[in-house]
């Protein structure tokens, strides 16, 4: 392989792992391309202001702009880092990949899936928070945080759903298909025991968006009910029932957390919150980084046990509070953008990446619903990777016809 097939395989295999790793793994493929630029070989230069980075551009410029009046400056800092960080994936992926064989990355991506989900489920079996039967189990999730695993299992599963029985995916054979469906079950039962109800919405919506441009999927659509159902089943039989899609909701009396609220329900005083903030400075918001700042002034007491939070648990409504309509409308400029084109990649031709780029866009406007998943960087890398890679595949098959 090339340096730049190296680079790139080696980034795929960290992308589920950890953003330590990815991020050496993105300065290896940074360094694998001005190398290659300074051999004389050719890079496609006129990629760096392709939509996708021209979009991010926009909102970085954006992020610039309503920091200046953000309320405390010092918090502003860190969230522009994770900003730029954003820009420099998608121009670095939009400039190397077009370079790069990727036959190999959906089995690099397939290896670091099935050890991140093996590892998981051995944490959720063999850990606990305390010595008591009735302590909570420890939530698989690998490297990251719970939320962020549970989201990345879902996104694996759709990708899994895509490649199906594809040369690709190296499942063209029964072997390849026995490998398939243990990966699928591995990542299932990770995303399950990560205890991650969001990930399973998510996951339902990227399955809707999967079945609007591939109509062999529509086939799997009883299948995908049943399992849904069992799944639902699972996260209320087999995990806490704090973690429950049913039994939590209906918890009173001493299962009552703070302010008397069952913490089930604790998002929406965030959400109230976070539009107060908004109402207060619409336009501009309180500037990145502000909601930690300024939460305790919106909102007195406890939730869930911590006096301030970080983000409203929901993208669009943190974006309102913290950049006002500035912000929002150029963070709605960046997924439309990726949206649009993954949509019309798959309507065009439905191949694997293709599917796959779609599907993970629709359940990405889900998952934000009850996070602000566009802020974490080892989840929004795998997602521009998915993308990024789907239009040089494109791209490079257009070409050979």
């Amino acid at each position: 392989m090339s340096a730049l097939d190296s680079a790139a395989v080696f980034l795929a295999l960290a992308l589920p792992v950890s953003i330590a790793g990815v991020n050496i793994a993105a300065a290896t493929l940074s360094a694998a391309l001005l190398w290659r630029a300074a051999a004389g070989g050719a890079v496609p230069w006129k990629r760096a202001v392709s939509p996708p980075a021209v979009a991010l551009w926009i909102y970085f410029g954006a992020a610039l702009f309503v920091s200046y009046t953000a309320l405390n400056p010092s918090r502003v800092y860190g969230e522009l880092q994770r900003d730029f960080h954003k820009v420099w994936i998608v121009t670095l992926l939009a400039l190397s990949l077009p370079l790069v064989r990727t036959r190999r990355i959906p089995q690099a991506l397939a290896a670091a899936f099935a050890f991140t989900a093996a590892f998981g489920i051995f944490q959720a079996l063999t850990m606990t928070y305390g010595d008591e039967p009735e302590i909570m189990r420890v939530r698989a999730h690998a490297f990251v945080h719970a939320v962020t695993y549970g989201q990345q299992m879902a996104l694996a599963i759709l990708g899994i759903l895509c490649f199906w029985r594809k040369p690709e995916a190296g499942a063209d054979g029964p072997r390849g298909l026995g490998a398939t469906l243990v990966l699928l079950a591995l990542c299932l039962g990770a995303m399950l025991l990560s205890q991650t109800r969001g990930a399973l919405v998510a996951l339902a919506g990227g399955f809707g968006a999967l079945c609007l441009v591939s109509r062999p999927h529509r086939r799997l659509i009883p299948l995908a009910i049943a399992g849904a159902a069992a799944g639902a089943f699972a996260m209320e039989r087999l995990v806490s029932k704090w973690r429950s899609f049913f039994t939590a909701i209906t918890l009173t009396g001493i299962d009552q957390g703070d302010n008397g609220l069952n913490p089930n329900f604790h998002r929406f005083i965030l959400w109230k919150t976070a539009l107060r903030m908004f109402q207060d400075r619409p336009v501009f918001g309180l500037g990145p980084g502000n909601f930690h700042t300024s939460f305790i002034n919106y909102f007195r007491g406890k939730v869930d046990g911590e006096w301030i939070w970080n983000s409203a648990h929901n993208l669009y409504l943190h974006h309102l509070a913290e950049r006002g309509l500035v912000g929002a409308a150029a963070l709605l400029i960046v997924i439309v953008v990726f949206t649009g084109r993954s949509w019309r990649r798959a309507r065009r031709d439905p191949s694997p990446w293709n599917l796959w780029a779609f599907s993970a866009w629709g359940a990405f406007w889900v998952m934000n619903l009850t996070e602000v998943s566009f802020q974490v960087e080892i989840l929004m890398t795998l997602m521009l990777f998915i993308e990024l890679t789907a239009d040089a595949v494109d791209e490079g098959q257009a070409r050979k016809n």
